[in-house]
């Protein structure tokens, strides 16, 4: 096995390795995500630091205990609606708070989304 290493640069040994543990989307922190529902087009922007599994429970745990904690929760509660627990769409991450919570920032600017209470994460200062 060492043999392996000595004479092969790294990104080929890699190749022999192609079925890597890959982290499946509730797993994954430091996530944008987009929550959709079944019965209608409007759909929330999130951002996370913690694994998304967690954050999903959140707005679960809101909606099971009718606070206001959630804007997912609150439009099944007005509407009846079923959010896609399933699938929570990932649309970006970040490697720090800061740049994930841009990253958020320019997603809810971008789509606009109707669930969305805050327009954006960060206060952007952008020079033209």
């Amino acid at each position: 096995m060492s043999e392996l290493f000595s004479k092969h640069p790294a990104h080929q040994i890699l190749l022999q390795f192609p079925y890597m543990d890959r982290l499946n989307r509730s797993q994954l922190s430091k996530v944008i995500y987009k929550a959709s529902y079944r019965d209608c087009n409007d759909f929330y922007i999130g951002k996370t630091k913690r694994r998304l599994y967690y954050r999903k429970t959140e707005h679960f745990k809101a909606l099971a205990k009718h606070d206001h904690s959630s804007a997912l929760a609150d439009h099944v509660k007005t509407t009846g609606h079923n959010i896609k627990w399933d699938h929570f769409d990932i649309l970006a991450s970040g490697k720090s708070d800061y740049h994930y919570e841009i990253k958020e920032t320019l997603f809810i600017q971008e789509l606009q989304p109707a669930l969305n209470a805050n327009v954006s994460s960060e206060n952007l200062l952008l020079n033209y």
